[in-house]
């Protein structure tokens, strides 16, 4: 990791961090602050340059991750350099019009670490079709200026950059969302694009002052902002919700709007996100996934939504912290996203983590 207004002294940190005098390095993850990306392919050709790396993968964030650190809105460098077996994993790049760039070999991998500009074409359209036969673990690109993706052979401005895992390398992953489930589960029975209509044959705003009215009761008074609709994802062996804002909703009509294309059938749950749930929700799924562990990761990547963080725990490092205090002392890199992704499916408010085993 490396903090400093000059990139040059911001990457030569960051080196002296990730370098291990013994190690020799064939893959790189470079996540760089979106204060550095006129800086990014200097950056790109430099690590190269100084690790011998054959394969390199990253992006830009407004914030970045490193073991047990975060850096939010500062000028930072975060550099992860693993050694994996040659032939296990390949790193490829797709530009903004969705054609894969020239690549050697195969890429048909079971698992894929991505990196994606949230104006591809695949946000809106769905990761079914990106690598289909693969498990995805990353996020969208944070920035205040057009992000870039950095790939092997250069950085590009709405891409994707990628790298492809197969079966030979031990990954687990965890997804964190921070809600607390708020009453029962409800059908839509009537909606269009972001508006639901009627949650069982009831006016949809009807439902929702009556499960506000019971978790005031269980839980006392509750911000308006702190609540968010969960949608019910298919085909997953226990009960999972993709987390998405409430927006608003029309009194004279009883119609709730949301931040997700809504349609009749669809399962939906209300939730409660503010610091407790957070820490409780994070706590849990870490203490499961140490349970999967023999010991300490040798690596990680951490992928966490921008609102999470300092303005979600309220103090600096803290998710970044427990992952360390719970898991152990290890290499970890990632950066704050704009939409976090796992399996297919895009989140939000949600953090990732990706250990190596």
């Amino acid at each position: 990791m490396g903090v400093s207004s000059s990139w040059e002294e911001a990457l030569e940190s960051a080196l002296g961090e990730a370098i291990e005098p013994d190690g020799i390095p064939n893959l790189a993850f470079v996540y760089l602050s979106d204060r550095f990306t006129a800086y990014a392919e200097h950056i790109r050709e430099a690590v190269l340059d100084r690790t011998g790396v054959d394969t390199l993968s990253g992006t830009v964030g407004i914030g970045l991750c490193a073991t047990g650190q975060e850096y939010m809105d500062e000028p930072a460098i975060v550099i992860l350099l693993m050694e994996l077996p040659e032939g296990a994993f390949q790193g490829l790049s797709i530009d903004a019009e969705g054609e894969m760039l020239p690549i050697n070999g195969n890429h048909d991998h079971p698992m894929a670490i991505v990196h994606i500009d949230p104006r591809n074409r695949v946000v809106k359209e769905g990761f079914e079709d990106l690598f289909p036969e693969a498990f995805l673990m990353g996020g969208l690109t944070s920035s205040r200026v057009p992000g870039v993706q950095l790939t092997t052979e250069h950085t590009m401005i709405g891409g994707i950059s990628a790298v492809m895992l197969d079966s030979s390398i031990q990954v687990h992953s965890m997804v964190a969302q921070g809600c607390m489930p708020i009453g029962s589960t409800h059908r839509i029975t009537q909606a269009t694009d972001h508006y639901i209509f009627t949650l069982d044959d009831r006016p949809a705003l009807e439902i929702f002052r009556h499960e506000m009215e019971q978790a005031v009761d269980e839980f006392g008074e509750i911000d308006l902002s702190d609540i968010f609709v969960g949608f019910s994802i298919p085909n997953r062996d226990k009960p999972e919700f993709m987390i998405r804002n409430l927006v608003g909703f029309n009194e004279d009509q009883g119609i709730l709007a949301v931040a997700h294309e809504c349609a009749t059938g669809q399962t939906l749950q209300f939730s409660l996100r503010n610091r407790e749930s957070a820490v409780e929700d994070m706590r849990t799924r870490l203490e499961a996934l140490k349970e999967r562990l023999d010991g300490p990761p040798k690596a990680a990547l951490y992928f966490s939504c921008v609102a999470r963080g300092i303005h979600l725990f309220k103090e600096p490092n803290f998710e970044l912290t427990l992952i360390r205090e719970t898991l152990g002392d290890f290499p970890l890199a990632g950066f704050f996203c704009n939409g976090e992704i796992n399996h297919h499916q895009l989140y939000g408010h949600t953090g990732i983590l990706t250990v190596f085993a």
